[in-house]
């Protein structure tokens, strides 16, 4: 049981982003003291599900620069885990032993369930509806959860993300008609591969930076009031039509919102337009927890109680 305030850092690995989060903890709740995020694009050094010695340089490096931030705050509670950016490289075990012998940090590996069941988790107590599908899409993967009566059901993990789909299949900046169909169909065939079923689901909950730009986008284009926390699955469609020129203008209207995702947002943004296709989605409440809280939750407070 945590009796007084605890100060506890987390570390998120992911394909795209290493993210750390401080986090005040005390009998009650959580919050958040401080995050600091690096686009280590570590996805960019895998070739053959092997990651190279210029991105593992990238990882131990971003882990020592975060280490001394812990350090400096004289955090001495911490966790490093990682999700799809190391569980499914060939090389994983010298990459850990890497990382271990040079930081002196161990690095936990969060298998894609896992990682649905956490930001589920993350999100629970924050979710409107009591039923729907919870989507998680990050860089290297998409995580989806299926929850009635605010109880997790079904979870998948679909092996593709935000940045996967914009290297597979993108050659400029924002996808062409062509790549756009390329990458929705893409998701489609991963549904049918690990045999989601095909629900009518109205409520989606979104998670990940991605859905969060989708709406800062949707209220600097006017269509979005920032007050309201729903997403209309119907504006995806109106949004992504509006973003496929690879032009200055358009280019703008995605550096205006989020300059760090300028080439992940409208892959991301097909993601979740086909996911809602898929399940007859109308309304998506996006939430700003997902994973790490999920973990905070689950390994650290619920551990200690």
């Amino acid at each position: 049981m945590i009796g007084e305030n605890l100060i506890t850092g987390i570390v998120d690995i992911g394909s795209n982003t290493i993210r750390l989060n401080v986090y005040n903890i005390n009998e009650e709740n959580f919050e958040l003291m401080l995050s600091k995020k690096v686009s280590a694009g570590l996805i960019n050094y895998k070739k053959n599900k092997i990651l190279n010695e210029q991105g593992i340089k990238i990882l131990i490096s971003t882990i020592q620069d975060f280490k001394k931030i812990l350090d400096f705050l004289n955090i001495k509670n911490y966790h490093f885990f990682a999700t799809a950016s190391l569980r499914n490289i060939k090389n994983k075990d010298n990459v850990l032993k890497q990382v271990k012998d040079k930081t002196g940090i161990s690095i936990e590996l969060i298998s894609g369930k896992e990682e649905a069941q956490l930001s589920f988790q993350g999100v629970v107590s924050s979710i409107k509806e009591k039923d729907g599908v919870l989507i998680d899409l990050g860089g290297g993967s998409t995580e989806i959860v299926i929850f009635e009566d605010s109880k997790s059901k079904l979870t998948f993990s679909l092996p593709i993300g935000s940045l996967s789909l914009f290297n597979k299949y993108v050659n400029h900046m924002l996808p062409t008609y062509e790549e756009a169909e390329d990458i929705r169909e893409e998701v489609f065939h991963q549904l049918k591969v690990l045999k989601v079923p095909h629900l009518k689901i109205k409520n989606m909950v979104g998670v990940g930076g991605t859905i969060r730009a989708i709406k800062k986008l949707l209220i600097s284009e006017g269509l979005q009031d920032e007050s309201n926390n729903l997403i209309f699955s119907s504006l995806l469609k109106e949004v992504e039509k509006d973003l496929k020129h690879n032009d200055k203008k358009t280019y703008m209207k995605i550096l205006k919102v989020k300059a760090s995702r300028i080439h992940t947002l409208v892959p991301g943004l097909i993601v979740i337009d086909a996911i809602c296709d898929y399940f007859g989605v109308r309304e998506i409440q996006a939430c700003k927890f997902g994973v790490r809280e999920g973990y905070l939750n689950s390994k650290i407070i619920n551990d200690s109680e």
